[in-house]
């Protein structure tokens, strides 16, 4: 699955039609979302950011909560990316 994720960049430079048809991007959503190994969603995550249009959808409050929680799962690099995404979340209003 580590690796899957990042064949999805490949097919994606190839021929993003292809990404489109096959609804690799919504696969690699669920990925980044559900996977139990905290490299495949490190690596969905870096790939997401690269193919989607706006990587600003992505970022959630639920997604900020699970990827913090999971921080110390994250490889050293992989924490550093994950904070750098986490850090582009802006709620939609003050919570007090």
């Amino acid at each position: 699955r580590r690796t899957a994720v990042l064949g999805v960049l490949k097919v994606f430079r190839l021929d993003a039609k292809i990404v489109e048809e096959l609804e690799l991007e919504q696969k690699l959503k669920e990925m980044f979302a559900n996977d139990t190994d905290s490299q495949v969603v490190a690596n969905a995550l870096s790939v997401l950011q690269q193919i989607v249009s706006s990587p600003q959808d992505l970022i959630t409050k639920a997604v900020v909560y699970s990827l913090l929680n999971r921080l110390k799962e994250f490889s050293e690099w992989s924490q550093c990316a994950v904070l750098e995404f986490v850090s582009n979340y802006r709620p939609e209003e003050l919570e007090l």
